[in-house]
């Protein structure tokens, strides 16, 4: 059985997940709407994988004998003023995220749930690859000084992204 106080930790974590693939769908948005669009399919495919992270947290509440206990998702933000400010911004998130996933960990090796700990071990992994992804998505569009034939080479070459 899952601890009560895990459970409402990873509760708070489906959340922050679902949350995340709101904001990387509102930054796919503006930037489709600036006629970026490979840009916007790269955070499309964030935001797909945010929601597998939810789903993967969720099933492991109810594996666990726990409840889910879906709240309200925070409002996602909708405008930037650049593509760097949502690559940014997109790192600042992941960062959070780590943070968190770390928490839960700490909360499960504090309560012996070593179910918990084995299961947080993939999200680590997938943090450590996720905050590299934002960094250099930053280094890269840093790298195009705002020049607009850089950034279309860019966005083409992250539109061709699986």
């Amino acid at each position: 059985m899952l601890h009560t106080s895990i459970a409402h930790a990873i509760n708070k974590q489906i959340i922050v997940e679902l949350s995340a693939q709101m904001t990387y769908l509102s930054m796919a948005a503006w930037l489709e709407a600036k006629s970026l669009k490979g840009f916007a399919k790269w955070f499309k495919k964030q935001a797909d994988e945010e929601h597998e992270h939810a789903m993967k947290f969720y099933h492991f509440v109810l594996e666990r004998g726990g409840s889910v206990a879906l709240t309200d998702i925070p409002v996602a933000q909708s405008v930037w003023k650049t593509p760097l400010d949502i690559a940014e911004g997109g790192l600042a998130a992941e960062q959070q995220n780590t943070a968190n996933i770390n928490s839960i960990f700490e909360l499960a090796r504090k309560h012996g749930d070593y179910a918990t700990e084995v299961f947080l071990h993939w999200f680590i992994e997938e943090q450590v690859e996720e905050e590299a992804l934002m960094t250099e998505l930053i280094d890269r569009v840093t790298l195009t000084k705002n020049h607009d034939p850089a950034l279309l080479i860019l966005d083409k070459e992250l539109g061709s992204r699986e």
